[in-house]
């Protein structure tokens, strides 16, 4: 199996393990507003709650390498601080969101008090933004379709502005699926190099 085919599978694999993540968790844990109410689910429900936290965990780490492997191949392609740059800024986002992810299995009730707009959670989903517009930049920079590139910058742009603007509701409604859905564009794009 060659670098990009490799890489291509595990981006989807990434989304795939975030979207079953969500799948997996306990019924209407999300639509519950009582926190009391949400932390009774989770007890009713620990075995899908320890599982989806695991494959929320897996995710990221799965992306990461996934997008390891992509800024391998692309390295003669791409200015190499800015390759480096955006993996590690992505790197750093997906550990936040690591830390996030074992901190609710740990110790659910922490997750429910205002775990919308804190710092951890504004570090975790700038710096996954950051990573993936600076990706935006690789993608247009390696000559991949200009879609997956102008694209990536546009959403993750748009995003930041609305977070901005609008951060208490943008930061409690985005989910992260969103991101891997760049990734999971970018997985296909790579299956077809």
């Amino acid at each position: 199996m060659n670098l990009n085919t490799l890489s291509g599978l595990l981006l989807i694999l990434g989304f795939v393990l975030i979207v079953t993540a969500s799948i997996i968790g306990p019924p209407r844990l999300y639509q519950e507003s009582d926190g009391q109410i949400r932390l009774e689910i989770i007890e009713k429900h620990s075995g899908r709650w320890s599982a989806s936290n695991v494959l929320f965990i897996l995710s990221p780490l799965i992306t990461a390498v996934g997008l390891l492997l992509l800024s391998y191949y692309v390295r003669d392609d791409v200015s190499p601080l800015l390759n480096w740059l955006a993996f590690l800024t992505y790197v750093l986002g997906a550990a936040a969101w690591i830390f996030f992810v074992y901190q609710r299995q740990v110790d659910p009730a922490q997750l429910f008090e205002d775990y919308t707009f804190s710092p951890q959670t504004v570090a975790m989903i700038s710096l996954t933004l950051l990573g993936l517009l600076l990706y935006g930049i690789v993608f247009i920079q390696a000559g991949f379709p200009g879609w997956l590139g102008y694209g990536t910058v546009g959403l993750t742009l748009l995003i930041g502005i609305l977070a901005i603007i609008f951060p208490g509701q943008l930061f409690a409604n985005i989910p992260p699926q969103v991101f891997y859905l760049i990734t999971l564009a970018a997985g296909i794009v790579m299956l077809r190099q």
